[in-house]
């Protein structure tokens, strides 16, 4: 664990404040949920909640099925960071931040298709990509960021992505 030097006192109501620094580097909103967790030593430990992290195995196979049968890579990214990615470059994806261009068009909860998209930080790609927002009894979750290897996105119907995003939803029900 990394120190960061920072004490809060609890209020009288059992709140801890979580320092704005600490919060603008994790990307922490306000009315994002937080998981509470005790480790071995008995230790506090906070950790951003993701929808996401209650998938199970079975959910992501429909993602490796959709990767082998249409050549096509899928990116499964909470409101912040990709998850899960199934692509030939997953290592410049896996655990990575979004770029800000990519959260503002998540954030705007429609389906964006195109290319040139900064997807992670750093990284501009140059694939045809589909932007699929994921949103839960109202509330976004993340996205289905879906790009061309072998054949046209244009080529693929929406109902598949649509279809995908659909079964993914419903996991998390």
């Amino acid at each position: 664990m990394k120190a960061t030097g920072m004490t809060r006192r609890i209020d009288d109501l059992g709140r801890i404040v979580i320092p704005k620094e600490i919060r603008k580097q994790l990307r922490i909103q306000e009315g994002q949920s937080i998981e509470i967790f005790l480790n071995e030593d008995k230790d506090i430990v906070l950790r951003k909640y993701s929808e996401l992290s209650t998938l199970d195995k079975q959910v992501y196979s429909i993602l490796e099925t959709l990767f082998n049968t249409y050549f096509i890579s899928v990116l499964l990214t909470n409101r912040q960071e990709v998850t899960y990615a199934l692509s030939k470059n997953q290592e410049l994806y896996l655990n990575k931040s979004l770029s800000n261009q990519m959260v503002d068009l998540i954030s705007k909860r429609k389906v964006v298709r195109g290319s040139h998209f900064e997807i992670v930080e750093s990284f501009r790609e140059q694939k045809d990509v589909c932007v699929y927002p994921l949103v839960l009894d109202g509330d976004l979750v993340g996205s289905l960021i879906f790009m061309a290897e072998k054949v046209p996105l244009a080529s693929v119907s929406d109902d598949i992505f649509r279809f995908t995003a659909s079964l993914l939803l419903a996991a998390m029900v």
